[in-house]
């Protein structure tokens, strides 16, 4: 059975994607604000905007590792890595090979790995560090146009009432012929 723990205000318009804090430290949070151009870090239930940082355009996605934000307009290859604390950029990197589009808000880092969801179906891995696509792919049933991540499962949805969730598995390296990664249980 599911509790329902509450509803907050975020004080955020045009998200495009929510990301929790995954430092275990607080409740912030951060958005993808795709019709004002940025990605902004909220403080918890207060929901002030402790900064904002602009992409110089359409802003698709946002994730978190313990370090850094990492940001992503809806289109294009360019990463903007930023500091978690004050939003200040660090630097940037490009997605290398792999198949980049649209992204509506698909984008999750988990364990030095940085999973690009397209609005064609595909999501594909790239390392954190450098941007370069290490082969991890998998295709989702829906188009994606949101997403969630629990801290296991790659969660999306193509703006119904379906869900369709991916388990991210550790000690797997990407998929191969005879994996299950093309599927409604795909693990990668």
């Amino acid at each position: 059975t599911y509790q329902y723990l509450g509803n907050f205000n975020t004080g955020q318009n045009c998200m495009m994607q929510l990301w929790a804090d995954t430092d275990g430290n607080d409740t912030d949070f951060y958005t993808a604000n795709w019709g004002y151009d940025s990605v902004s870090r909220i403080k918890g239930k207060t929901s002030t905007k402790v900064w904002n940082f602009n992409v110089g355009s359409t802003s698709g996605t946002v994730a978190t590792d313990t370090q850094y934000v990492y940001a992503a307009r809806h289109s294009g290859r360019t990463v903007y890595v930023l500091n978690k604390s004050n939003g200040s950029q660090v630097k940037t990197f490009n997605l290398t090979n792999g198949q980049v589009n649209n992204s509506h808000g698909g984008l999750a880092v988990i364990e030095g790995k940085l999973y690009y969801g397209n609005s064609d179906r595909r999501v594909d891995r790239f390392d954190v560090s450098n941007g370069n696509w290490d082969g991890g792919t998998f295709t989702t049933a829906p188009n994606i146009y949101n997403m969630a991540f629990n801290g296991k499962d790659y969660c999306v949805s193509s703006n119904n009432s379906s869900v369709y969730c991916y388990t991210i598995l550790k000690g797997k390296t990407g998929c191969t012929t005879g994996d299950d990664c093309d599927d409604k249980d795909a693990e990668i």
